[in-house]
């Protein structure tokens, strides 16, 4: 969990203070993936202690994967509301476009183009909601590991 909490640090810090300071709409982009990176550690470990006391036999190896199989097995475990969940698909299904998009943008948004000329925003507000997401989740998730 020190790592997820590590990584939500950056994400905040990278957020509050240098997205005001910096002029680079790269930034947007690198606050995501620290968020993802922070939810993906959280529920690694998580998944590790699962797979350990023999309560799961399959543990993905993939970080979308792993993201995708707590959301459908342990979503309700921890009673995380319907829109924490939705929020973390939508990070999942971000990831992908952004792995496979071009970007562009200011320092308001950054607009991913995927190859089949689908267009998806990154923005602030979108990353603050993200950023409540992953706090939940590491505070949720924490007290069972």
């Amino acid at each position: 969990m020190e790592q997820a909490r590590k990584e939500l640090n950056i994400a905040k810090h990278l957020l509050d203070i240098t997205a005001t300071l910096v002029v680079d709409p790269k930034i947007y982009s690198s606050i995501f993936e620290h968020l993802y990176k922070s939810a993906s550690y959280c529920i690694k470990e998580f998944l590790e202690k699962e797979y350990r006391e023999g309560n799961i036999k399959f543990l993905p190896e993939n970080e979308d994967l792993l993201l995708g199989f707590f959301i459908e097995n342990y979503g309700e475990r921890f009673d995380l509301p319907e829109d924490i969940l939705r929020k973390l698909k939508e990070m999942v299904e971000l990831r992908a476009i952004q792995k496979e998009s071009i970007h562009a943008g200011n320092m308001e948004k950054v607009i991913m183009i995927t190859k089949n000329y689908k267009l998806t925003t990154l923005n602030k507000e979108k990353l603050e909601n993200f950023k409540s997401v992953v706090e939940d989740l590491i505070e949720k998730v924490g007290k069972e590991i």
